[in-house]
């Protein structure tokens, strides 16, 4: 007998993935945004999701198609084995068969056709065992193939629904996008209004002063014209204060000749007046030259002194340092020497140099105060320093 293997191939032909949509660098909504501007946002972000969701979907048929396969690939080993078990086990039947009605029965007339009979009946066993694996793999794959065509409308289904529900929320962020600018362009509008409306109140409140201020103005104003026309005196009253105005101005038209007569007289005083300022300065411009050159001799004369002065102060000033110099040296010899009556003389020697010290030094002072009072003198009487102070 042959036995009959049924091989099935599964091939799973995937679909192209779609390339992804182009991702803006920003997929946000703002309110600055255009009506234009965010439907065009509004459709890439569904065609990312709509791209995203496909994506899944065929990842998850992926999946699916290959544990059908590996479910399929599975069941036809047991089968086979069922098929292998069923068809040994015909055959030994029919072999215990055989052999009994060989032991229990005779042979017939008719032996060969006997034989082909026998044979024509394990072939049409056989054949009827291979008719119900092959009923059974026809179900099993009808099963499955029912299951998928199920699952391929219920994805169907829910593609339809998702893309409804899409087109909903896309309808109804427009309308949310389009009442929200009509209600900012309502707003704006309205501010504005109110703003200007706003400035013109504030414009006419100011008016409203100004013309409540100038209207008190006017009214003083009035009120000072009427108690001036009150307080106007009558005609008579106006003749005699013109007369008396009158009587005024020729009064003061003859204080007036009187005084221009006085000022001609002053300004003949005031010019002998410069007259003999101007001999008075000659004269004392002559005294003060006198003056000037006696000071000169007095001043190069103090001059004279001061140097003297100075060159006697400078010689006092080195006899102090040698006097001081030979006391240091005395001392410092009277520390050498002990008691004596020389440590007493050169003792007594000190003292007179000390004295003659301190003398030089009155004298010194003395010199440099009078030296003072010259370079004084000479700028109290010249203004300028002196000579030697220029050098």
């Amino acid at each position: 007998q042959n036995n009959i293997s049924n091989i099935t191939d599964t091939v799973t032909l995937r679909r192209p993935s779609p390339s992804p949509p182009p991702t803006p660098a920003n997929l946000i909504i703002t309110k600055n945004d255009s009506l234009a501007e965010r439907v065009r946002k509004m459709n890439l972000l569904k065609a990312q999701n709509s791209f995203e969701k496909e994506s899944s979907i065929e990842k998850e048929r992926e999946r699916r198609s290959m544990s059908r396969s590996k479910e399929e690939e599975k069941p036809p080993r047991p089968k086979e084995d069922r098929s292998s078990v069923t068809k040994e086990d015909v055959n030994f039947m029919m072999q215990v068969k055989s052999s009994r009605n060989s032991l229990t029965k005779p042979p017939k007339r008719g032996g060969p056709s006997r034989d082909k009979e026998e044979t024509s009946d394990d072939d049409a066993a056989s054949t009827t065992t291979v008719t119900t694996e092959t009923t059974l793999v026809d179900a099993n794959v009808k099963e499955y193939q029912d299951q998928i065509d199920s699952l391929k409308h219920e994805v169907d289904t829910l593609k339809r629904r998702c893309e409804r529900v899409e087109k909903e929320k896309s309808d109804i962020l427009l309308r949310r996008l389009a009442n929200i600018d009509t209600a900012n362009k309502y707003t704006t509008g309205r501010s504005s209004e109110v703003l200007k409306l706003q400035q013109k109140v504030n414009e006419l409140t100011s008016q409203n002063e100004d013309l409540k201020d100038e209207k008190k103005h006017l009214t003083l104003r009035v009120k000072e014209v009427e108690s001036e026309l009150e307080a106007r005196p009558s005609a008579e009253a106006q003749a005699r204060q013109i007369e008396q105005l009158r009587a005024k101005l020729l009064a003061a038209e003859t204080l007036c000749e009187e005084l221009m007569d006085e000022n001609e007289d002053m300004k003949k005083e005031l010019r002998d007046l410069e007259e003999e300022i101007e001999e008075m300065q000659d004269n004392f411009r002559e005294d003060q030259a006198d003056e000037y050159s006696s000071l000169r001799r007095e001043l190069e004369q103090t001059i004279k002194n001061c140097r003297v002065l100075s060159f006697k102060l400078k010689k006092t000033e080195r006899k102090a340092e040698q006097l001081e110099q030979e006391k240091n040296d005395q001392e410092k010899k009277l520390l050498e020497l002990v008691g004596g009556q020389e440590g007493m003389q050169r003792e007594n020697r000190i003292k007179e140099l000390e004295q003659e010290v301190s003398r030089a030094n009155e004298v010194s002072l003395r010199l440099q105060r009078e030296l003072a009072d010259a370079n004084a003198k000479l700028t109290a009487a010249t203004g300028a320093p002196p000579a030697n102070l220029k050098k």
